[in-house]
C-alpha cells in the first residue's frame, strides 16, 4: 500500500482513535450473488480502502461498525419460509440483528486478518500480529419513545394485502403500504447507551481492532423479572412494573423488535470510547445540497454549525442522508475532531482534505 498524506493535523498525533461505519450495502457487490463468499470479497475491498487510508497515521485505534439492512431482510425472509414450509417458530427481529452481527462480524474479521497478514511492514501501529475481535453489542433504547407508538422503519420483504392483513392479525405486526407492496414497519428509536462500551474501550486500548455495534446494535430495554410474585419468573413489561413487581423484583435487559440506526449508534459509541475521527462510508461521494436538481452540490469541508444550518433547511432527507449528517454533527458536537461522509475509495482523499464531506468543529 502506498503512503497516503493526511490533513487536519492528524499526522502530528502519536495516536488517533478512528471509528469507521460501513453501510450494509458496502458488503454487497453489484451484480453478484448474495453469498457469504461474495460478502467476504466485498469486505476485503472496503477494508483494504480503510487500511490504506489510515496508513499515514503514526498509530491508530480502529473501531469498525457496520450496517445490516440487506442481511437482516434476508434473515427475516428465511424465517418466514421456515414458518410456512417447515412449521418452524419465527425468529424475532432482534434475534435476526444478533445473528447478523455474528455473520457479518466473521466476514469482517476474516477479511481484516487476511489484509493485516499481507502487510509488508507495520503501518499505523497495525501489523500481521494485530488481533481482531467482534463484540456482540446491545444498545439501550427507551420503550416509551414515540417510535413504539408510531413505527416508521420498513423491514423484510413486500407482500400482498391479504398476507399483510393476516400478519397484522396473527402476529400483531404494523403494516404499511408502499409503492412495491405491503411491508412491516417497526420502531427506530434513538440509542441511549452502548452496553459494551467499556469492553470495546479495553480492547482498543490493548491494540485490538474491534468490530462492534453491528446494525446499530441489538435494541434492548430494561424490564423486571418478578422473582417472588411469579413462580416462573415471568418477564413483566416496564409499563406494569409498579403494579406487578414488588421490591424483590430484579431488573433485566430484554431484546425488543426495533431497528437502531447504525450511524447514530456509531456516533454514540465513538464518543464513549473517545474517538477523534468518525468516517461514515457510503455509496456516494458525500452529502449533497439540492440533491437531484440542477443546483446539486456536494458539501465539502464544513463547520458543524454550517452543517446544522443546512440540515435545518431540509437539504438531507430523513430516510437517507439525514441520519448520517445528524450523526456527524452529534459526533463533532460531542468532542470529535473530524467526521467524514464519503465512499470507501475516497476515504484516503477525505483524510487529506480533498474529497468527501468533512465536518470540523467551529473555530
Amino acid at each position: 500500500m502506498n503512503k497516503e498524506k493526511v490533513a487536519f493535523g492528524l499526522d502530528e498525533l502519536e495516536e488517533v482513535s478512528v471509528a469507521v461505519a460501513l453501510g450494509g450495502h458496502a458488503l454487497r457487490r453489484e451484480g453478484c450473488a448474495e453469498t457469504y463468499a461474495e460478502q467476504k470479497l466485498a469486505a476485503r475491498t472496503v477494508l483494504g480502502d480503510v487500511l490504506r487510508a489510515l496508513g499515514a497515521l503514526r498509530k491508530v485505534r480502529l473501531l469498525v461498525t457496520h450496517g445490516n439492512g440487506p442481511q437482516v431482510g434476508t434473515g427475516l425472509q428465511r424465517s418466514e419460509l421456515g414458518v410456512q414450509h417447515a412449521a418452524l417458530a419465527p425468529v424475532p427481529l432482534h434475534a435476526c440483528v444478533a445473528e447478523s452481527q455474528g455473520g457479518i462480524g466473521f466476514s469482517l474479521e476474516s477479511a481484516l486478518r487476511e489484509l493485516l497478514a499481507a502487510m509488508p511492514a507495520r503501518r499505523a501501529g497495525l501489523s500481521a500480529g494485530t488481533q481482531v475481535a467482534t463484540v456482540l453489542t446491545t444498545v439501550l433504547v427507551d420503550a416509551q419513545h414515540a417510535e413504539f407508538r408510531e413505527p416508521s422503519k420498513p423491514v423484510g420483504g413486500c407482500m400482498d394485502a391479504a398476507t399483510a392483513e393476516r400478519m397484522r392479525t396473527e402476529r400483531g405486526w404494523v403494516m404499511r403500504e408502499t409503492l412495491s407492496g405491503w411491508r412491516r414497519v417497526v420502531p427506530s428509536p434513538p440509542p441511549h447507551a452502548v452496553q459494551q462500551a467499556a469492553v470495546v474501550r479495553t480492547l482498543l486500548d490493548a491494540g485490538v481492532v474491534v468490530v462492534a455495534a453491528g446494525g446499530g446494535g441489538i435494541p434492548v430495554c430494561v424490564e423486571k423479572v418478578c422473582s417472588a410474585g411469579s413462580p416462573d419468573g415471568t418477564v413483566t413489561s416496564t409499563a406494569a412494573v409498579d403494579e406487578q413487581v414488588d421490591d424483590r423484583g430484579v431488573e433485566c435487559v430484554v431484546g425488543v423488535d426495533a431497528v437502531v440506526d447504525k450511524d447514530r449508534a456509531t456516533a454514540l459509541l465513538a464518543g464513549q470510547v473517545d474517538a477523534k475521527v468518525m468516517a461514515v462510508l457510503t455509496p456516494v461521494d458525500g452529502a449533497f445540497i439540492h440533491y437531484g436538481t440542477e443546483k446539486q452540490t456536494m458539501v465539502g469541508r464544513v463547520t458543524v454549525s454550517e452543517l446544522e444550518q443546512l440540515l435545518e433547511r431540509g437539504h438531507f432527507p430523513k430516510g437517507s442522508m439525514g441520519p448520517k449528517v445528524e450523526s456527524a454533527i452529534a459526533f463533532v458536537r460531542g468532542g470529535g475532531s473530524l467526521a467524514i461522509i464519503t465512499r470507501p475509495s475516497l476515504f484516503a482523499d477525505a483524510l487529506a482534505d480533498r474529497a468527501g464531506t468533512r465536518v470540523i468543529p467551529d473555530c
